[in-house]
Order: structure tokens, then C-alpha cells, then sequence
């Protein structure tokens, strides 16, 4: 007798897929988000991102924690909300645009954003506040220069 097809399960059932929001190998900005100062990202475009959970990664330092979304907002550079500016890490709205045009130089005021914010970030990273360290004292580690584009 043949097998019975199985049945696709329900939307209910079905789990979300895992996120993941790719982080620059930078000491300090992982220092940030290790240490909870820094709670968010601005990306260009319109990004699909959805509250739920998250991985935080970088590929070159092969670093990860797991947080949870908590927001996403999609508007123009220039309604980006102090807070939101404050969660991904810049002390001032006018510092944005510098900010970012580091990773986006075609990037305007008027240019389409997301804003990301995370909570409850956790992991072995966050366990053991690694990398919490001055990156210009710790090149002798393989990790830290990998952070720094050294390695």
C-alpha cells in the first residue's frame, strides 16, 4: 500500500525561519552590543525583518549572540528618531549620515531605512564578556586581529 501524503501543517505550526542581522568585525561596536549599549541598527533599504529572534553575527571574527527583535520601523534617514539613532550607537541625529556612509556612500538623508531594535541579547559572548577589551593592546590575539582586519 502506498504512503499516505503527508498533510502540510498548519499556519500555526509553522515556526519562523531564524533571522540574522550581519555585524561589522569592529571591537568596540561588538563591545557595544556585549555590553548593552548599543540595542539596535540602521540598514538602508526596506529590510523583511520581523520581531522575533535573532542571530547577531560576523563572519570574518566568527562571532554570534542571539537576541530577540523587539521593533523594526521602515522610514527615511531623515525620520530616524533620536532614540533609535541612540540605540544604534550615535550620540547625535547629525552624526548618522557620516556614520553610516562608512558601509552606504551613495546613502542621503532622504534615503529609505530600518530601524532594528533587539533585547534580551545572550550567548556565550554576553555569558563570558568576551572581547570587552582596547583592541590596540590585544593584536597579539588571533581573535581581536581578526576583529581589527588584521587577520
Amino acid at each position: 500500500m502506498p504512503a499516505k501524503p503527508r498533510k502540510r501543517p498548519s499556519p500555526q505550526k509553522l515556526q519562523p525561519a531564524l533571522q540574522a542581522l550581519l555585524v561589522a568585525p569592529n571591537v568596540a561596536l561588538w563591545s557595544d552590543i556585549i555590553l548593552g549599549r548599543q540595542t539596535g541598527t540602521i540598514r538602508t533599504g526596506h529590510r523583511d525583518h520581523r520581531p522575533g529572534t535573532v542571530m547577531l553575527c560576523c563572519h570574518v571574527a566568527s562571532a554570534c549572540v542571539m537576541a530577540d527583535i523587539v521593533e523594526v520601523r521602515h522610514t527615511q534617514l531623515k525620520h530616524l528618531r533620536g532614540s533609535e539613532c541612540a540605540a544604534a550607537g550615535f550620540a547625535k541625529v547629525a552624526q548618522v549620515l557620516d556614520g553610516m556612509r562608512q558601509h552606504y556612500p551613495d546613502l542621503t538623508w532622504e534615503s529609505d531605512v530600518t530601524f532594528i531594535r533587539w533585547e534580551k541579547p545572550r550567548g556565550r559572548l554576553i555569558e563570558q564578556r568576551m572581547l570587552v577589551m582596547a583592541p590596540e593592546n590585544r593584536n597579539d590575539d588571533p581573535l581581536i586581529a581578526r576583529f581589527n582586519g588584521q587577520g
